[in-house]
Parts: C-alpha cells; sequence; structure tokens
C-alpha cells in the first residue's frame, strides 16, 4: 500500500469544489425564488395596509367635517345670543 498521488487529491478537491459550485447555483436560484415570493407578498401586504389607511384616513376626514360643521352652526347660533345679551346688559 502505497502513498496516494497526488493527482489523485487534485481530482477529489476538483470534483468537490465543482459540488460545492452546483449546490452554490442552486442556493442562489432558490433564494432568488424565495426573495421574488417575498417581494411579492411583502407590495401584497403594502397595498392592504395602504388601502386601508386611506380608508381609515376618509373615515377620519368625514368626522373631522362633521364636527368641524357642528362647531360652526354652534358658533353661528351662540354669537347673536351673545350679542344680544351684551348689548342688553349695556343697555340703562
Amino acid at each position: 500500500m502505497g502513498r496516494r498521488k497526488p493527482e489523485y487529491l487534485d481530482r477529489r478537491l476538483l470534483e468537490a469544489e465543482a459540488k460545492t459550485d452546483k449546490r452554490l447555483v442552486e442556493l442562489d436560484v432558490k433564494n432568488e425564488k424565495r426573495f421574488a415570493e417575498a417581494d411579492i407578498k411583502n407590495e401584497k401586504r403594502f397595498a392592504e395596509t395602504n388601502t386601508n389607511f386611506e380608508k381609515r384616513l376618509a373615515e377620519y376626514h368625514s368626522s373631522q367635517l362633521k364636527w368641524m360643521f357642528a362647531f360652526f352652526i354652534g358658533n353661528i347660533v351662540t354669537l347673536p345670543g351673545f350679542l344680544i345679551t351684551c348689548m342688553q346688559l349695556v343697555k340703562p
């Protein structure tokens, strides 16, 4: 039983490197596929979140307009009453 020749080791190293390269390429393909799927999911979630946000914003805006209108009407009704009261207090 003699020593193995360096050519045998070189060939084994080349085979191992080829296997590793093949695995890396396969992993790159899998990772790219996963990243693409994740991007699609993220875009979908972002669109849903954006839609929900726009919906809530519209609800808050309509609520704000309702209260602004209520305060405007309240001011219109209150101001003449306040002026009449002040005029009666000032009147001798």
